[in-house]
């Protein structure tokens, strides 16, 4: 059975360990995260209970909150004995808090597991569309909003529409997203991300993508029924139940027919792109974003730019026409 992704029951509380080199790193850096320093405050407790990786019994059975090293030991007891997930996003809290030495101590424990960990980051961007060098602009608050949305998911899990006209640039911002939390938050890591292309196809063509997703994700696959309904259910119980799986980010271009976003929210962890509002369906996703359909000034400036990088746009920003 292999470390840090382990089968459990659905009932009691989960039993896992984290891989080697987290438990490596952990131990070197023990007697820092237990006595030390302090790092322990309420809202750790809850974004750890948030994450799945503390059961609400256990927390209830934290030691009294005048021995702040017992609880702390206690933390890094159940991260131990979870999954190399629980271990990325304790880093990232660490990391996240406001006091620059546990920040540093966050960092540090993060980058001695780096050390010793040799799975790339592209490894696990299973399709993931690579950001154009070329006449690419990036809408920094429709990619930062999408950003912080998957941010909340990767801690507590959800369901993401993004919509908009065709063209508008909606998939490169969700790559371009979802690389970045990846890449540089170690977000949905260790287990990554798929992305599928939907587009315009039928039901036998869907049912297809899905059986083949299926193959990828399962390293000893079973038959699958017959019927979307069927393969939807095989894909949400083999994610339910394969802990290197269970948190796992699968992304769905260009959805057309309305009718298969049911089929397609079979995991902790969806977004689903498409030029359709899904009015009818709005609330099955927790976070919903519509593509601007216009440039802003300044973006259409970097286009024209990009063209012709060597000309003056002075003028094209004073004309009241264009500015408008």
């Amino acid at each position: 059975m292999l470390p840090g992704s382990i089968f459990y029951g659905r009932c009691g509380p989960p039993e896992f360990e984290c891989s080697p080199p987290i438990l490596e790193s952990i131990s070197t850096y023990e007697s820092k995260l237990t006595e030390e320093t302090i790092w322990y405050d309420d809202s750790i407790i809850e974004k750890l209970k948030q994450a799945e990786i503390l059961t609400l019994a256990e927390v209830n059975s934290m030691p009294s909150k005048d021995n702040v090293q017992d609880i702390q030991t206690e933390i890094v007891k159940f991260i131990k004995i979870r999954t190399d997930r629980s271990f990325y996003i304790f880093c990232n809290m660490l990391k996240g808090h406001s006091n620059p030495l546990i920040q540093e101590l966050g960092h540090d424990l993060r980058e001695d597991a780096r050390s010793v960990d040799d799975q790339s980051i592209d490894d696990i961007l299973y399709g993931i569309p690579r950001i154009p060098q070329h006449h690419h602009v990036v809408r920094d608050s429709f990619v930062n909003a999408m950003g912080v949305a998957l941010m909340k998911m990767n801690l507590s899990q959800g369901r993401l529409l993004v919509h908009g006209i065709r063209g508008s640039g909606k998939a490169m911002a969700v790559a371009n997203s979802v690389r970045c939390i990846i890449k540089e938050k170690d977000h949905f890591y260790p287990s990554g991300a798929y992305w599928i292309k939907i587009g315009d196809i039928s039901d036998d063509e869907l049912s297809l993508k899905l059986r083949n997703l299926y193959r990828k994700l399962c390293d000893n696959p079973h038959p699958l029924a017959e019927g979307l309904s069927s393969i939807s259910c095989a894909l949400k119980q083999y994610c339910e139940d394969t802990m290197g799986k269970k948190y796992t980010l699968f992304v769905f271009q260009d959805i057309r027919n309305e009718s298969f976003v049911k089929y397609l929210l079979f995991a902790k962890n969806v977004v689903i792109i498409s030029p359709l509002a899904m009015s009818e369906k709005l609330n099955r996703f927790d976070y919903v974003f519509e593509s601007p359909g216009q440039f802003e000034i300044n973006q259409s400036l970097q286009v024209l730019a990009s063209f012709q990088p060597n000309i003056d746009s002075t003028q094209w920003r004073d004309n009241q026409t264009i500015s408008s």
